[in-house]
């Protein structure tokens, strides 16, 4: 169950963070792409190295260090990251509609541009329901025992694995709404597109 315990941890660190984002990610938006990079860096590069047999010790300190990095990358590089957030919503979209091909494309050109252009509306929207959706992931992830942990590790389901997915869903929705509408307020005299300062 050591697998088990460390989702457990990243569901914890999840939760925290995810209630940061959804409430002020607006204002820290540059921070959480920091600590997404760290994140993705750092969990990624461990399980990975710890899975292929290195030292769990070094294993820890080349994730450390990969996630320092590919933080500083998501820091540096937010305009970007703006717009490929948008991209790839945009592209998804496209794929509703046109099911692919050029249309796709376009649509995902636009919403890169569009979410520029619209940046406070499209960071509040992003950073309030991918917070909601740590936290509602966390939560489902804490409220399984370890059987039923297993049991959705393996790709099955039972009762237990269902219900407690229909309530973070309940929990990512119903808060994300909430978040989104207290930054909305909170952000009311922020200037809809990007500012000399920001780029």
């Amino acid at each position: 169950m050591q697998f088990e315990g460390f989702i457990s941890v990243g569901a914890v660190i999840g939760i925290l963070v995810g209630v940061v984002e959804c409430f002020f990610g607006y204002r820290l938006f540059k921070i959480i792409l920091f600590l997404s990079g760290f994140a993705v860096g750092f969990f990624g590069a461990y399980a990975g190295f710890v899975g292929a047999g290195l030292e769990p010790g070094t294993a820890l300190l080349v994730g450390l260090l990969v996630g320092v990095t590919l933080g500083f990358v998501f820091y540096f590089l937010h305009l970007l990251a703006i717009f490929l957030f948008g991209a790839i919503l945009g592209f998804a979209i496209g794929m509703l509609i046109a099911g692919g091909g050029v249309v796709s494309i376009i649509v995902a050109v636009l919403g890169g541009v569009l979410a520029l252009f619209l940046h406070r509306v499209f960071i509040i929207l992003y950073t309030s329901f991918s917070g909601s959706m740590s936290v509602g992931l966390g939560i489902t992830w804490l409220s399984m025992d370890s059987q039923a942990q297993y049991t959705l590790l393996t790709g099955y389901t039972n009762w237990e694995v269902n219900e407690a997915l229909g309530t973070g869903l309940i929990i990512t929705i119903a808060l994300g709404v909430v978040g989104a509408i207290v930054q909305f307020i909170t952000t009311r005299h922020a200037p809809m597109r990007i500012t000399r300062e920001e780029m």
